[in-house]
């Protein structure tokens, strides 16, 4: 996502050197001043941002508009978001980008297997809601829009729910 989201900004890899480390480094990197920037793709809340918060003057930048549409034209896996400001305490809610929580599995992944891991998520969602607060967002209609092919084991639920014709 970071080199796809620069990019429509007109940033090239080439315009910078990119530091790759786990979330909790890279909060400490910017938060020491080692790096300028930290591209995050998790769900929220994410402790590291509001530790760093706690430490440091923080500012989360939005997508504008315009930027925010030429990407999801470009990257339709993607989906438009909202950070709202209880979040991580803001004066405001932040305009943002993020994907879809999908389960990937091998093709050749017994398809009753896939039916049953996709069954058992979607029918026990309350208690993955209790689980992660960004899962409060989680619906079983969004099943089908992740962008990318989906198992057999899953279309079968699907369809079985109505969702997929």
């Amino acid at each position: 996502m970071c080199t796809h989201m620069l990019g429509i900004y007109g940033i090239a890899p080439s315009d910078y050197t990119p530091v790759y480390v786990n979330y909790n480094d890279g909060f400490s990197a910017l938060g020491d001043s080692n790096v300028d920037a930290a591209i995050v793709n998790s769900a929220p809340p994410i402790p590291g941002i509001k530790e760093l918060a706690i430490r440091k003057s923080i500012r989360l930048l939005p997508v504008s508009d315009d930027k925010r549409k030429a990407f999801l034209e470009k990257y339709a896996y993607y989906r438009a978001g909202i950070l709202k400001k209880s979040v991580y305490d803001t004066a405001q809610d932040v305009v943002t980008l993020g994907t879809s929580n999908i389960i990937i599995a091998r093709k050749d992944l017994d398809t009753g297997l896939v039916y049953n891991m996709v069954k058992a998520v979607c029918e026990n969602l309350d208690t993955l809601r209790a689980a992660h607060p960004s899962a409060r967002v989680v619906d079983i209609k969004d099943g089908t829009a992740g962008g990318v092919a989906l198992h057999p084991g899953a279309a079968r639920y699907f369809r079985e729910q109505g969702i997929l014709k």
